[in-house]
């Protein structure tokens, strides 16, 4: 690797702790490959908190903090690591919603099941890994009558009433600028939302 300076890459899976991912980092800095075949950028969606939010989630399930608990296209009945006890905490939460595709073992365990929508029938927006934001269309009528997270979301905070397209138009039309009739045929025909994309940062090594 060193003999081929920036062209060359590292690379350390999304499971490896922070440790190694700055070690990895520190490599490709040695090696050249910064600004050449490594690129950073501002991650594309939600930084989870430091720590296991989940265990601490069940911890105060089981001491009774958790009054009604809201699950939205998750398994975490099936998918927690067995040492939470996710499953044994659930059954002291008095009230508790499932919204998912399927009856599986979170939905089997929960006071209420609402069927997702599958997002081939709903309309949404989605980030690509450089942050290039999208809006969906639907490809097929709704079989089932399923619920997307924002409109279960959106009921939460009192309107019972919109769908998935006025929720998601609603959202757009604030926050563009100029014809906002132009903005979304334009997104919709591109299939993308022009100068979404993430600008790359450069982070020192320290």
């Amino acid at each position: 690797l060193s003999s081929t300076p920036g062209r060359s890459l590292v690379v350390a899976g999304q499971h490896l702790p922070a440790a190694a991912q700055a070690l990895v980092h520190a490599i490709n800095d040695v090696l050249g490959n910064t600004g050449m075949t490594v690129s950073y950028l501002p991650p594309p969606e939600a930084v989870a908190p430091l720590g296991d939010p989940l265990s601490e989630l069940a911890a105060e399930m089981r001491a009774g903090q958790v009054s009604a608990l809201f699950m939205l296209g998750v398994n975490p009945v099936h998918t927690a690591a067995a040492g939470t006890g996710f499953a044994a905490a659930l059954s002291q939460v008095p009230f508790s919603v499932h919204l998912g595709m399927y009856q599986d073992e979170t939905s089997a365990l929960s006071t209420w099941h609402l069927p997702q929508a599958h997002f081939l029938e709903t309309w949404t927006d989605l980030r690509a890994y450089d942050g290039t934001t999208t809006i969906a269309q639907p490809l097929i009528q709704p079989f089932y009558g399923g619920l997307t997270e924002a409109q279960v979301l959106a009921a939460l905070n009192g309107d019972t009433e919109s769908g998935a397209y006025q929720l998601l138009n609603s959202y757009w039309s604030g926050r563009v600028s100029g014809s906002y009739s132009s903005f979304w045929r334009n997104s919709l025909y591109a299939g993308s939302v022009a100068g979404s994309a993430s600008v790359p940062v450069s982070p020192a090594l320290q």
